[in-house]
């Protein structure tokens, strides 16, 4: 299932970061996951779409999509 919303917190090298999901919650991702292509249009504020990766102990966001 697709999910979206908004980046809002990245660290200073810009692939690790949160998501504010739009039903409330904070998820993690990492954009090492994502094409290289893709990388540099996630900053703060960017509507994503992505998919909830099943939580272990943390939830995270894959297949992100701006």
């Amino acid at each position: 299932m697709t999910l979206s919303g908004t980046v809002s917190d990245l660290d200073k090298d810009g692939l690790f970061g949160l998501i504010t999901a739009d039903d409330g919650d904070l998820l993690l991702f990492n954009l090492w996951d994502t094409a290289i292509g893709l990388r540099d249009r996630f900053e703060i504020g960017t509507r994503v779409r992505f998919i909830r990766l099943a939580p272990t102990r943390i939830a995270r966001a894959v297949e992100l999509i701006p």
